[in-house]
């Protein structure tokens, strides 16, 4: 089956939506009987079953990823999670030994390939570990503002987003790079930073806008003139080996408050390498 991917990005650099295949397949258990009869166990062919006593017996599992035309370095995916998957699974990459943690979020399976050049196949292998690094991975805390969220990548501080109480709308500040370096200006959150511009004050830093929405502006922050954005409620928030999700409902408004639209926005960040940072809205 093909999934779209949304390839890391590597400093700046803007990577397109590209497109390749994963796809899974079994072995049939060594050992069988002369007098027992094996079928393949459901659609997916995911392990096997034995008809006399219906005993079900899992094969081993793999996941073959193939490259297409772009190199692949820290590259998120995720497939349809199996009967054989738990919270304490890892892939283990054939070619070259290296284990990649997952995470099971809604019935599916997301690990990040670290490294597939273009046109190679690679092949992971499910397994169960019990001795994982649980200091490493994306965690989400509530800052000490309220209303905003903190994460961290591996220890490091990644951004945080002030998802409520907000002047006009929600905003990630600050941001940090790769190396922790952080990648947009202060104002108009924080005014009289040396070196930077002060215009634009609805710039802020990392956010979601639109110029015109059934008839409100809900792109500027001028009062009496734009829209809101206002947070309801938080319908998930996660955090684990492979990324952090954050889940919220957000009522888009008019200048005089009224709902125009709801969305529902998720925010997610994936456990990287420090020199690669990746955000998926």
């Amino acid at each position: 089956t093909a999934y779209e991917i949304m390839p890391s990005l590597v400093g700046s650099e803007m990577c397109i939506r590209d497109r390749f295949e994963v796809e899974t397949w079994t072995r049939k258990p060594s050992g069988c009987c002369l007098d027992e009869v094996w079928m393949p166990y459901g659609q997916e062919a995911i392990g096997w079953r034995r008809e006399f006593n219906r005993k079900f017996v899992m094969s081993t599992q793999r996941i073959a990823i193939r490259g297409g035309m772009h190199s692949r370095r820290h590259t998120p995916m995720e497939c349809p999670v199996t009967p054989k998957c738990s919270p304490g699974s890892v892939l283990l990459r054939e070619d070259t030994g290296k284990v990649l943690p997952c995470q099971i979020v809604d019935d599916r399976l997301h690990w990040i390939i670290d490294d597939l050049p273009a046109g190679a196949t690679c092949n992971l292998v499910l397994r169960t570990q019990d001795d994982l690094d649980e200091s490493t991975g994306v965690k989400l805390t509530d800052s000490q503002r309220p209303g905003a969220l903190a994460i961290e990548i591996s220890g490091q501080p990644f951004a945080t987003y002030h998802y409520a109480d907000v002047p006009f709308r929600p905003y990630f500040h600050p941001v940090c790079g790769p190396g922790g370096v952080q990648i947009t200006r202060n104002y108009p959150m924080v005014s009289g930073v040396k070196g930077e511009t002060e215009d634009h004050h609805h710039h802020r830093s990392v956010w979601v806008a639109f110029g015109e929405v059934n008839g409100s502006d809900n792109w500027s922050e001028e009062q009496g003139h734009s829209g809101f954005q206002v947070h309801r409620k938080t319908t998930k928030m996660l955090d684990g080996p492979v990324l952090g999700l954050f889940e919220h409902e957000i009522d888009w408004l008019t200048a005089k408050r009224d709902r125009v639209l709801t969305e529902t926005r998720s925010i997610c960040a994936y456990n990287t390498p420090d020199d690669v940072r990746s955000l998926d809205m």
